[in-house]
């Protein structure tokens, strides 16, 4: 019996005893635990307070406006702290706010897409504080709203704006000459330094060429009244510009005035496919044949006498005629256009002055020549006869003579064709 107590009494001490040890043990993992949280709150440098104390986040809000004072939704802000390890990011809300939880420190500043005509401002860092806090961010916003300092540009639409009582609308444009068109009750328009009012509600005046895409011709709009306006503002084209050209008729005689240094334009559509040939007969211009479908262009050389030009067309095809006048005098530009096959059923027309015309692999053009005689000059690598005969350089050619000319190389050349009278 004494043996028998006595071992169970061991046993209890031995039970003891590993109880003991192991709330020793435990209550040491928790100082070494304690110990690692205060040193890499430290390393990091960040979360903590100069105390050494665990510090916490607090919340952070940011309001995006422009220089106007305007809120700007919608936007992506991120703040990166300035020691790399705190970053936080967010899309400002429909009032331009936006509240982030950040560590005290510096943050840098960075956006995401921006409004059109808006740009960030010279504030690229915020401070955040122990509790928190509060900065503006501020936006540069040139979108143009009719002040002097925003101008409206205007091109070719028609733009309905509201002219203040007693206020100016500011508007500009670049270009060619034309005409101001508005509509409004009791407004003036100032353009370019003149003065100009409505009658009956409506205006009409100049408004001059700028010297270069660059320049640009101010118009302010003016209210007077006491009431607000709604102005209908739009541009009309001066006969004969690019904007609005004279329309072209196939086979009639045209003979425009061109002034000084200018150019007028003409449209045509070609009825079928074929060449267009353009015959004129003056000096001192430069007319140019644009195909604005194909953007195939042809032009005469300032100076040169024109007699005749070539544009291959199809069907359908709307053709730009410029004439340009480089003199210093106003010039009478005599010229007609028709559309020929170049077959022999439908020959172009040649002059002595020649013609240059592409030719494809393969492809072949008739020609009626309308010059005295003379001696027949071609090159380009091409096969050229006179009434059916094979003709050589230098072959003699006379008025009314059927010239055939066909591109017999694999390639695509340009066929140049004169005639040397006398």
């Amino acid at each position: 019996l004494f043996m028998k107590s006595l071992k169970n009494l061991l046993t209890a001490l031995l039970i003891v005893s590993l109880i003991v040890s192991s709330i020793l043990a435990l209550s040491a993992c928790g100082d070494e635990g304690g110990n690692e949280d205060e040193g890499g709150a430290s390393s990091e440098g960040e979360g903590a307070d100069g105390g050494g104390a665990q510090a916490s986040k607090a919340s952070f809000t940011l309001t995006l406006k422009d220089q106007r004072g305007n809120t700007v939704p919608g936007v992506e802000i991120t703040l990166n702290g300035t020691d790399g390890n705190q970053s936080a990011s967010g899309v400002t809300a429909s009032d331009g706010t936006l509240s982030l939880s950040l560590y005290a420190g510096k943050y840098s500043v960075t956006y995401g897409e921006l409004p059109l005509y808006h740009l960030p401002a010279d504030t690229s860092e915020v401070t955040v504080g122990k509790e928190g806090g509060s900065a503006t961010l501020i936006l540069t916003n040139s979108t143009p709203d009719g002040s002097k300092e925003y101008p409206l540009f205007l091109a070719d639409t028609e733009t309905t704006v509201t002219v203040k009582a007693g206020g100016e609308f500011w508007l500009f444009t670049r270009g060619v000459e034309k005409m101001l068109k508005l509509k409004g009750e009791g407004l003036k328009a100032v353009i370019a330094g003149v003065e100009y009012e409505a009658v009956n509600g409506e205006l009409t005046a100049p408004v001059p060429a700028t010297e270069s895409n660059y320049a640009k011709v101010d118009i302010t709009i003016k209210n007077e009244g006491s009431a607000d306006v709604s102005a209908t503002v739009s541009f009309e084209f001066l006969p004969g510009t690019m904007d609005n050209p004279y329309e072209l008729t196939l086979g009639a005689d045209c003979a425009p005035e061109v002034a000084p240094e200018s150019t007028v334009y003409f449209t045509l559509t070609a009825p079928k496919t074929g060449i267009l040939q353009l015959k004129g007969t003056d000096t001192d211009n430069r007319i140019s044949l644009y195909n604005l479908n194909s953007y195939r262009v042809t032009a005469t050389t300032e100076g040169l006498t024109l007699e005749y030009l070539y544009l291959h067309v199809s069907e359908g095809d709307v053709i730009q005629v410029s004439v340009g006048n480089a003199s210093e005098e106003a010039i009478t530009a005599g010229f007609s256009a028709t559309v020929a096959e170049g077959s022999e059923a439908e020959p172009l027309e040649l002059a002595a002055a020649g013609a240059a015309l592409p030719l494809k692999s393969g492809e072949s053009r008739v020609f009626s020549y309308k010059g005295e005689a003379g001696a027949l000059r071609f090159d380009g690598g091409v096969t050229v006869l006179i009434n059916g005969t094979l003709a050589e350089q230098g072959a003699s050619v006379s008025a009314d003579d059927v010239i055939t000319v066909t591109n017999t190389g694999t390639e695509s050349v340009e066929c140049v064709l004169s005639v040397t009278v006398g």
